[in-house]
């Protein structure tokens, strides 16, 4: 079976990306991790610290959305409210 099709439901799984790795960040990537329809396909942060956390999840890492260069379906933007939309508005466009 293919990584990206679900089995429970033989629709493709959704491609999601976590951006912000702090505690909201966390809490969302075990959350996505448990849900049989979504695939986390990479996990973002400017703290290199924060790789461990992907690295224990077993998720790709990256400083950038653009630099993780994978595609995704969706993006959990869990980065402090201030730059929701320094981060938002360039996966919008």
């Amino acid at each position: 079976m293919n990584s990206h099709v679900s089995a429970a439901h033989d629709r493709p799984r959704r491609r999601v990306i976590v951006i912000g790795l702090g505690k909201m960040g966390r809490l969302h990537l075990r959350a996505f991790l448990a849900i049989p329809s979504v695939e986390i396909v990479g996990a973002v942060d400017i703290e290199p610290s924060a790789q461990r956390v992907a690295m224990a999840a077993g998720v790709p890492f990256a400083a950038t959305a653009a630099e993780l260069g994978t595609p995704f379906d969706i993006a959990i933007v869990a980065t402090p409210p201030e730059s929701h939309r320094d981060v938002a508005v360039p996966l919008l466009e």
